[in-house]
């Protein structure tokens, strides 16, 4: 959930439902950092009607719809853009004098689209709250260029409500075009969150805020939850990254044993970079040569499965164990170079 939608400028990616989900990721982080959302809780996509999404948590369900500033028209050419997969058309974005009418305009329809849905549709839930994504628009400080946000509200007809079904949506959220700040309670106190540098938006920009506020001692701003689980995935990579190129070392010695006809320095060179990229791994953590040696077996048949799908080979011109290390090898052996498979001089004949 949440993928990645490309801005206004340049070649697009987006999809059709890669708006709502990109909105919605989000809102939801904004939601959590202001201890706003009660866990555990369950989302549904909504498909043919209003709202987009409906959220159960233990508060009760209450609806979230999404839409883009403008008309929607202006909205459907948007998507026609993006589709072709082309650079955006200036002429289809919104001067700046006129990011306001957009805003009022996108409120408008919602409104109505939400009453209209509502009617007669038993079981749905009686809070819906509305998020305009702002992207019309690349200058994007909200206190500056949307003018009195009450005579927006006026516009778009919008009271004030809980239900739907009696006007209004409960909380109008709006998010920038950069996707990094949300405005909470657009018609009330218009509340400013950033999520730029939040674990699940970001995760560069988390890691160096993190690492910033270590360096200056600022220990009770640290994500320790996030960053424990960081430090812990991080040892998982660099073994699965380790087996990895343990794999592909295995792969092309064996073909290289199998083909003697069909070695170049292609293979060579795949050989080479598997072992200096061993090499560096152990060197950085001198811990996983256990694992390198608990890990041969599992890894040398995708090796072996490998080798013969590459070369055309029967899987039986490969030995079933493997050749390079022999039974009875242990860490000690493979530390201190008796096993030959890691010399980055031997290649087998």
């Amino acid at each position: 959930m949440g993928a990645y939608v490309a801005p206004r400028r340049g070649p697009s990616s987006r999809l059709q439902g890669q708006k709502e989900d990109y909105v919605l990721r989000r809102v939801l982080v904004a939601l959590h950092r202001e201890n706003r959302l009660n866990h555990p809780l369950t989302i549904w996509a909504q498909d043919q009607c209003a709202p987009d999404f409906v959220i159960h948590d233990s508060r009760g369900k209450w609806g979230l719809e999404v839409t883009e500033a403008g008309s929607e028209a202006i909205q459907k050419r948007r998507t026609r853009v993006a589709r072709s997969d082309g650079p955006a058309n200036e002429g289809h974005l919104l001067p700046l004098g006129r990011r306001r009418e957009a805003v009022t305009e996108a409120l408008k329809n919602k409104t109505r689209k939400l009453n209209e849905d509502y009617v007669n549709r038993p079981g749905f839930p009686t809070r819906c709250d509305l998020v305009v994504y702002d992207n019309c628009n690349a200058y994007s400080d909200i206190g500056d260029d949307l003018g009195d946000l009450r005579e927006i509200r006026d516009d778009a007809s919008m009271a004030p409500g809980d239900s739907p079904t009696r006007g209004g949506f409960r909380e109008v959220f709006l998010l920038r075009e950069d996707g990094r700040t949300v405005y909470f309670d657009l018609f009330g106190s218009r509340q400013q969150v950033e999520i730029g540098t939040d674990y699940n938006i970001d995760f560069a920009e988390w890691i160096a805020e993190q690492v910033a506020l270590l360096r200056a001692g600022r220990w009770a701003k640290l994500n320790i939850e996030e960053l424990t689980e960081e430090l812990g995935a991080l040892a998982k990579r660099d073994k699965r990254a380790l087996l990895s190129h343990l794999r592909v070392l295995m792969h092309h010695l064996l073909k290289w044993q199998a083909q003697p006809d069909n070695r170049s320095s292609s293979w060579e060179g795949s050989i080479r970079n598997a072992r200096d990229e061993i090499q560096g791994i152990l060197e950085d953590s001198p811990s996983l040569w256990g694992d390198l040696g608990a890990g041969v077996h599992d890894v040398y048949q995708k090796a072996r499965l490998y080798a013969a799908k590459d070369t055309g080979l029967a899987i039986d011109t490969f030995p079933e164990e493997c050749p390079f290390v022999p039974d009875g090898a242990d860490e000690r052996m493979m530390r201190n170079g008796t096993l030959e498979f890691l010399n980055p001089e031997w290649l087998p004949e």
